[in-house]
């Protein structure tokens, strides 16, 4: 719990996929808590909350829920965005986004 990035985003789009109700925002808060531990119990694991070895692969069971990132974005974004490449800082990259 408090964890955040890349791999607690991935974590949330393969809970969405078998079925939990979580927001995928990239932040392992309470709500991400209690959809890896009822993910666990359903599937025969210990209830950690823990995202360990045996919880990835039966969540890689499925494809991860796709998200629209487009819909997503703070429209501060957009002017945050240009403020960085003024500075000279390249954003990373999402293939398929320009």
């Amino acid at each position: 719990r408090g964890d955040r990035g890349d791999l607690v985003v991935w974590a949330q789009q393969l809970l969405r996929a078998h079925g939990a109700p979580v927001g995928v925002d990239g932040e392992y808060d309470a709500d991400t808590l209690r959809a890896v531990r009822a993910f666990q119990a359903t599937n025969e694991l210990r209830p950690s909350g823990s995202i360990d070895d045996r919880t990835w692969r039966a969540l890689l069971a499925r494809a991860p829920e796709e998200i629209d990132w487009s819909r997503r974005r703070d429209p501060s974004f957009a002017r945050d965005a240009r403020v960085l490449d003024a500075l000279g800082v390249e954003l990373a990259r999402t293939p398929g986004r320009p």
